[in-house]
């Protein structure tokens, strides 16, 4: 086992890092065949495969549930089988499994319902599938109190399952319950979804989700997937990385579930035809660029409602389009830093509202605290969606919201990883702290406590310069997010460290991330 230096063992334990999480690079090693409610499930599945029998697909109509999607119908169609992809209009029927998507299955004799992506809480409706002779197979990662078993299919929820698998989003999920069931020299394109729906959704990068997308990322070098590959070519990309993935390609996939049309998205994924692909990517460019428009608009639109707001702020406006109310009300944490809620009404006037909260709260269990107002509700830590009850009111949920983080803290987060010395700041700790890669949610880039540091110069604007640290000359450059000015007397930093090399030679730099007077 590699000795690490000290620093880095320290990170390590602050973390909470598993060996396994730094030193395996193939998620195909990781099994999930000795958890029972998986081997029935997959006793399920495999069961109505080997029939041939008639399936039915109900995803969610993000990039989670679009992943997740073509996952399942790539392999279907491997066993010459052709299911039937059915999604909630986002519009008149909002978020999870409904009565049209049941009846429908029922009423066109599939023998087999998988729902991707939501269906843990839908209980009343498998219920009623149950009892209809339609078995429903679930697989889901939102939080829930416990699973509930069913007569004949099963609800996989990795929330309520133990560590690696518990962070996995649906499409993480469904990669690995397919596994066992891929060819070999086909499961890249699989682990290429699988990367993909992780880094759309924002779940955690850290224990078998950081083995996924690593491993992911250098697939990617020679994407097997036409559809994620030409809508990178589309765009310009000269590679197909991270920060693509996350702020390019997943929000055009995403778009065509916004804006309606999630079956366009699950095709370009599915698809093996280049001519048809390339159209479908220059809609989905197209769609994204309406997207932002109505976006923007959306965000013009609820600024001008908001008076006053302390803790929280809840914004209802019919005239924000309802594809857009979560990723308003998530540039409303980003721009307040408190927990945001908005709404819009659907073409029947039901309120329907997405909520999104800062690090060290808990959106679900705020949505949880208001459930009495809501026909139905939704989400994990971090994001979150409703609907009102046909006799509730706008200002009676805003008053539950506001009361909810009136008082509540949001928990503690300490800043930095640890405080290091000079000493500590060597090219080989530096190469350590890469093993964390990739960085992302529940995974940041580390950041450092450095105490009694002093300017030595900078340029004109202070945006970058030297630092002298204990005696020990550093270049340093100012985060984009730092807005405070750097002191010119002595002072404590908190910085992330990175060593480029240029011209064959590396050198340190600080990024500062915040700055305050010296302590004691």
């Amino acid at each position: 086992m590699k000795v690490f230096s000290s620093a880095f063992q320290k990170i390590l334990t602050v973390r909470g890092f598993q060996d396994y999480e730094l030193f395996s690079s193939d998620p195909t090693s990781f099994h999930m065949d000795s958890i029972p409610e998986v081997d029935h499930a997959k006793n399920i599945f495999k069961h109505f495969v080997n029939k041939k029998s008639k399936i039915c697909i109900a995803a969610d109509y993000d990039c989670d549930g679009i992943t997740s999607a073509a996952q399942l119908v790539l392999y279907l169609q491997s066993q010459n089988i052709s299911p039937i992809v059915l999604f909630p209009n986002r519009f008149t029927e909002g978020y999870g499994l409904n009565l049209r998507i049941v009846n429908y299955a029922i009423k066109n004799h599939f023998e087999l319902l998988i729902c991707l992506d939501f269906g843990s809480t839908n209980i009343d409706l498998i219920q009623f599938a149950e009892d209809n002779n339609l078995t429903v197979l679930v697989l889901d990662h939102h939080k829930i109190d416990q699973v509930v078993k069913l007569n004949k299919g099963q609800i996989l929820n990795s929330y309520c399952m133990q560590e690696p698998f518990k962070q996995l989003c649906t499409s993480g999920l469904t990669f690995f319950f397919l596994k066992s069931f891929i060819k070999d020299e086909l499961i890249s394109e699989y682990i290429e979804l699988a990367t993909l729906g992780t880094l759309a959704d924002m779940v955690p990068l850290r224990f078998i989700n950081r083995v996924l997308v690593k491993k992911g990322l250098e697939l990617f070098k020679s994407c097997s997937n036409l559809g994620i590959k030409i809508l990178a070519e589309k765009n310009g990309l000269s590679e197909i990385s991270q920060q693509a993935l996350t702020f390019t390609l997943a929000p055009q996939i995403n778009a065509g579930g916004r804006l309606g049309y999630p079956q366009q998205s699950l095709n370009l994924l599915v698809s093996k035809d280049p001519n048809l692909v390339s159209q479908i990517a220059d809609s989905l460019i197209q769609a994204n660029l309406e997207r932002r428009k109505k976006q923007e608009l959306g965000i013009e639109l609820a600024k001008k409602k908001i008076i006053n707001q302390s803790s929280s702020v809840a914004i209802y406006d019919p005239s924000i389009d309802l594809g857009v109310i979560g990723l308003v009300a998530q540039k409303l944490v980003e721009s307040l830093k408190i927990p945001a809620a908005v709404a819009s009404q659907d073409h029947t006037g039901v309120i329907k509202g997405s909520a999104r909260v800062p690090k060290g709260y808990d959106c679900f269990q705020a949505l949880k605290a208001c459930e009495q107002l809501m026909s139905k509700f939704g989400g994990h830590q971090s994001a979150g969606g409703f609907s009102l009850k046909p006799d509730v009111s706008f200002e009676e949920f805003m008053a539950f919201w506001n009361s909810y983080f009136l008082n509540k803290q949001p928990n503690p987060m300490q800043s930095f990883d640890l405080e290091i010395t000079p000493t500590e700041i060597t090219f080989d700790f530096l190469d350590e702290i890469n093993l964390l890669k990739p960085f992302g949610i529940g995974n940041n880039e580390p950041k450092f406590l450095l105490k009694g540091c002093q300017i030595v110069s900078k340029s004109r604007y202070g945006n970058q310069g030297f630092i002298n640290f204990n005696n020990s000359i550093y270049e340093f450059v100012k985060s984009k997010d730092l807005t405070d000015p750097i002191p010119n007397t002595q002072f404590d930093c908190v910085c992330s460290l990175r060593a480029p090399l240029e011209l064959g030679l590396r050198r340190v730099i600080l990024v500062l991330k915040e700055v305050s007077a010296s302590s004691p």
